[in-house]
């Protein structure tokens, strides 16, 4: 996604396009269609590397749990909205590689799941659905490998 997006702000700002046009543009540039066949590509993309991990964790009732999150959260319709919104794979998918379930701070937005449902998005922040009917606001931030934030599929590795 990082060249797409770099080549449709080149278009935009060089060219003289729209954003939309931009993004059209960028994806032709890259072989897809479109711009959101290009989206539906990069979610298949993560979708399969969940599946690839989660097949060496099925006895962690925490990493089954993200797991399904990272699953449910793959084939809604939330994942390329994040896309569109210009959210990361380590904006969404980010796990503390030393401890996972302990460090709250480490994680993305679908480790922040917990199995609830997300209710809205914007480019800084998403709402997540609580059980009594409230939200939880997650808040987008930068994630720094450096100190410890992998890609949930890069666990154990």
């Amino acid at each position: 996604m990082d060249a797409f997006d770099e080549r449709a702000a080149i278009a935009q700002m060089d060219g003289g396009l729209t954003r939309g046009q931009a993004e059209h543009q960028a994806a032709r540039d890259q072989g897809f269609a479109d711009a959101q066949t290009l989206r539906f590509a990069v979610v298949a993309g993560w979708l399969r590397q969940v599946n690839a991990w989660g097949a060496d964790h099925a006895d962690d009732p925490f990493l089954q749990s993200l797991l399904t999150d990272a699953r449910t959260f793959c084939g809604s319709e939330w994942a390329v909205q994040a896309l569109q919104l210009g959210w990361g794979e380590l904006d969404l998918f980010a796990v503390h590689g030393d401890a996972s379930e302990a460090r709250l701070d480490g994680r993305g937005l679908v480790a922040s799941l917990d199995g609830r449902p997300i209710a809205a998005m914007t480019a800084d922040t998403s709402l997540i659905q609580c059980p009594a009917g409230h939200h939880l606001t997650y808040r987008r931030r930068p994630f720094d490998p450096q100190r410890g934030a992998v890609l949930l599929w890069e666990l154990g590795q």
